[in-house]
């Protein structure tokens, strides 16, 4: 009896674990549940990424991360995404417009930060539309290079991967982010109104 409740015990355990321990960290997007990512602009507005929880969708664990933006002239916004890793390592992103539930079995997680791939090298996918959250439009998303050095808290960052991303469905969304190993996205800039945004705090 009781070698039959320590295999239990056992099964549980291991179960508890591995549903706790399913990886969504990736080297270059170590976002972890109730990490914190702080950026800024030279004029002051702030991007804050809050990592909220874990979740599972569509047997595809997840982590939820919720996208602030604060301006000076007292525009705010709130979005949510879902980040995974697939089995090659790379990220994939959920495409869930804001009219669906993320249960919704038609939503679909879509590759955005291929780590493996070579400088130069481009790919589509699909996220929802920036000005109409109900709407999804098509992207291609081109690693420009994998050595990019970005001063960023002080610090330099060497060998950082820098990604293009575009909606080919707006002429004007467009906009870089660079993403460096064990800290994650360190700095992000809008082309079209020619905004940097700077990481200046993580946990």
């Amino acid at each position: 009896m009781r070698l039959h409740l320590y295999i239990i015990l056992c099964i549980v355990l291991i179960s508890c674990k591995s549903e706790k321990d399913i990886s969504t960290k990736i080297n270059y997007f170590p976002f972890h549940i109730n990490g914190e990512w702080k950026y800024r602009s030279k004029l002051g507005d702030e991007i804050v990424l809050s990592v909220i929880s874990q979740v599972k969708i569509n047997n595809t664990f997840a982590l939820k991360i919720c996208e602030s933006k604060s301006q000076t002239t007292g525009f705010n916004s709130n979005i949510e995404w879902y980040y995974a890793k697939n089995n090659q390592g790379d990220l994939i992103r959920l495409c869930k417009p804001a009219n669906k539930e993320v249960s919704d079995t038609t939503n679909r997680f879509y590759l955005w930060f291929k780590f493996s791939a070579s400088a130069g090298e481009s790919w589509l996918t699909k996220s929802i539309d920036p000005a109409d959250k109900n709407m999804i439009d098509q992207y291609r998303i081109t690693l420009l290079s994998k050595s990019d050095t970005v001063h960023v808290m002080g610090k330099i960052f060497t060998n950082c991967y820098k990604y293009y991303i575009e909606d080919l469905n707006l002429w004007d969304w467009e906009y870089y982010e660079w993403v460096s190993k064990d800290v994650g996205i360190i700095k992000r800039k809008y082309k079209f109104a020619n905004i940097d945004y700077y990481l200046i705090d993580y946990k």
